[in-house]
């Protein structure tokens, strides 16, 4: 029999809370800013919920990640977007509340919406730091979720790390991994941010952290 672990994070925990049935999304207002509605009698461009998200990435083409409570996978810091909200502010908030970081918008650059999985798409911005600049071990979530199993408020992330595309390839979740490894939204990043990727027999620096 197969066994199905469910991630339960405080996004997942206020998507059940806004639209507890599986297919809710049918039911958002028409005002609701996580649809995307075209002109009167177009079929809409997405009815699904958006989430958006920041890609950190560091001289040496890494991407910051951080440790999703309670389960086996890392994350980027992204979440549900408020009614209202705009993309750019909700990425820059999310940012804020996991990981502990804030940025001037102007050094943001806008990645777009992408489909991410059944039922919610993903928008996300990135920007280039230093690893000077930003130290994982610096970094702290002020964002909690009760515990499935206690009930204990306990952070949504609990550790944070440097990644290179092999550490990526293991510990993304699988639709994060396709998103920007298997369907190349990291590479396009970092050429956009004038980041180039280094070899692996010449990385300067200090290698990631996994």
């Amino acid at each position: 029999m197969l066994s199905v672990k469910i991630a339960l994070t405080r996004e997942n925990l206020l998507l059940g809370a806004r639209y507890p049935k599986s297919g809710a999304r049918r039911f958002l207002p028409s005002h609701d800013p996580r649809r995307s509605i075209p002109p009167s009698g177009l079929r809409p461009v997405s009815a699904n919920f958006l989430s958006c998200g920041l890609l950190i990435i560091n001289e040496r083409a890494e991407v910051l990640v951080g440790h999703s409570t309670g389960n086996e996978h890392w994350d980027l810091p992204k979440g549900l977007i408020d009614p209202g909200e705009e993309p750019l502010a909700c990425a820059l908030r999310e940012t804020r509340e996991e990981f502990g970081l804030t940025f001037d918008p102007a050094r943001l650059i806008d990645l777009g919406r992408h489909a991410y999985y059944r039922g919610k798409d993903l928008h996300l911005f990135a920007v280039a730091v230093d690893s000077e600049e930003i130290r994982p071990e610096q970094c702290i979530c002020t964002s909690y979720f009760p515990h499935y199993r206690t009930g204990e408020s306990v952070p949504e992330i609990d550790a944070y790390a440097w990644a290179g595309d092999p550490g990526l390839a293991r510990r993304l979740a699988a639709s994060m991994r396709r998103l920007l490894l298997s369907r190349g939204l990291l590479p396009q990043a970092r050429r956009l941010l004038g980041v180039q990727a280094p070899s692996v027999h010449n990385r300067p620096g200090p290698p990631a952290s996994f």
